[in-house]
């Protein structure tokens, strides 16, 4: 039998000597671009609650106007939650962004983990070491789920520091257990969105598994958000994440841990 040699634990962490640790050093460019691109969204969604709703008649004008909103726009924008609040405002604008991005991200990083990089030649050298193949992809997905978990605890804080910042009225605090708790639903909503193209890519490809997931993840938005305004919906909209885990809104103040539960499961 092969001898497997003791790799430095600095050595796993720098991407040396292991499957994960070069894994997840490949990955950090994309961390920067979608914490980037989330964490603009939430310091913006912060700003625009300051400077426009920064008054007590503001906010209450945006709370009646969320209430009486048609249920064509109400499918768009979620359902609102304290929107008079800045992390209830945050949710309902851009909660549906931060889904698709971070899902798309996941979509595209475990659909091609396994198979794009075989039909490239990238694992011959790594499937020659003691590594089996099982130990090769659960390394895999290991680094992509850490990855993932490193970006959403940098949102986590970065949602936490927007309330800090931007907090202007009673209950605009965004406090950290609502701050990680929204960390956590978001990388679980992106996971389950990434599974389903990992488990098409060996009998479809990469480039189907991607699409199919992406359209998946995009139509059962559509079904859930407009299941009021097209009956139809209504019987697809339950087997979705999006319903899931609906009543899980953190920085609203609204917290469902079974539907995440019932997601991280079936990711």
């Amino acid at each position: 039998p092969a001898v497997r040699p003791t790799i430095p634990i600095t050595a796993v962490v720098a991407g040396l000597g292991s499957v994960f640790g070069k894994t997840l050093r490949d990955s950090r460019t994309a961390i920067v671009i979608v914490t980037s691109l989330l964490g603009v969204m939430i310091v913006a969604g912060g700003g625009v609650m300051a400077n426009t709703y920064g008054t007590l008649e503001a906010r209450t004008e945006l709370g009646a106007m969320s209430r009486d909103m048609p249920e064509l726009l109400r499918g768009f924008y979620g359902n609102p939650v304290n929107v008079d609040r800045l992390g209830g405002f945050i949710s309902w604008h851009y909660a549906a962004y931060f889904a698709m991005l971070a899902g798309l991200w996941s979509i595209l990083a475990l659909g091609s983990t396994l198979v794009g990089e075989a039909k490239r030649g990238n694992l011959d050298l790594t499937a020659t070491t003691p590594n089996g193949r099982r130990t090769i992809a659960v390394q895999k997905i290991a680094a992509h789920v850490s990855a993932l978990g490193i970006a959403m605890a940098l949102l986590g804080a970065l949602a936490w520091l927007t309330g800090v910042a931007f907090g202007t009225l009673p209950g605009d605090a965004i406090e950290p257990p609502a701050a990680a708790s929204f960390a956590v639903s978001l990388g679980v909503r992106a996971l389950v969105a990434g599974s389903i193209a990992f488990a098409l890519a060996p009998f479809v490809g990469r480039g189907a598994a991607a699409g199919m997931a992406g359209g998946l993840m995009v139509a059962g938005y559509v079904a859930y958000g407009y299941r009021t305004v097209v009956p139809a919906f209504e019987s697809i909209a339950g087997l979705t994440w999006w319903s899931w885990t609906a009543n899980q809104i953190p920085l609203a103040g609204s917290y469902d841990w079974a539907g995440v539960a019932i997601t991280a499961v079936v990711a």
